[in-house]
């Protein structure tokens, strides 16, 4: 029951962060209680877990599908549902996957480097070949904020979503360990992607028109 209400409520926090929600700073601490929601989990109930979250996040994105209701009737309600529970099986995958990481003897920050290029490169799956779905990416999140969001002209949005992944996992460990260098860290790699921001927005601003 508590691991259902921590992958609803990463669900929520990552919905209330996206484009025309709530705070998109949100999507910083939003994968933390999946985290949490993984310990001692096996992989088959990571794989549950993850499926969980992302059907329930996918569920509530999507629900201007509604909006197509006069066209196709009640079979929308099976198209949204069918719909959120394909795209929740990537988030099912990163559960399963990241469980092999587990038994790594590595420090949490290296480990967490592990973790979000997981998480990116099923993102980048998901967006591959006309089938491809790109909404509900959580470099979506930032949109509204450009200073944060600069360094994706050096790796495009991935990066984006690497240093997001890779912030909520320490923030996670930081709880878990109990160690504030943990979530100094992860504050520090916000200040330096802020900070890269703004030199290159100030850059850009003061450039002469041609």
């Amino acid at each position: 029951m508590l691991r259902a209400l921590l992958v609803s409520l990463t669900a929520l926090l990552v919905l209330l962060s996206m484009p025309g929600y709530l705070f998109g700073g949100l999507i910083f601490v939003a994968l933390v209680p999946l985290f949490f929601a993984f310990e001692g989990s096996t992989p088959r109930q990571r794989f549950l877990l993850g499926w969980l979250c992302g059907f329930l996040f996918f569920a509530l994105l999507l629900d201007w599908l509604y909006a197509l209701w006069d066209w196709a009737g009640v079979f929308i309600v099976l198209g949204h549902l069918g719909l959120a529970g394909l795209l929740g099986l990537w988030w099912g995958l990163f559960g399963v996957l990241s469980s092999q990481f587990d038994n790594f003897k590595v420090n949490s920050v290296i480990k967490a480097f592990f973790i979000a290029a997981l998480w990116v490169l099923l993102e980048y799956l998901r967006s591959l070949t006309k089938f491809g779905f790109t909404w509900g990416f959580v470099s979506d999140a930032l949109y509204q904020h450009p200073e944060l969001i600069q360094i994706a002209s050096l790796t495009g949005a991935w990066g984006v979503s690497l240093l997001i992944v890779l912030v909520n996992f320490l923030i996670y460990r930081a709880l878990r360990e109990r160690r504030l260098r943990y979530g100094v860290l992860a504050l520090g790699l916000i200040a330096l992607d802020w900070g890269y921001g703004q030199a290159s927005l100030d850059v850009h601003l003061r450039r002469p028109l041609a």
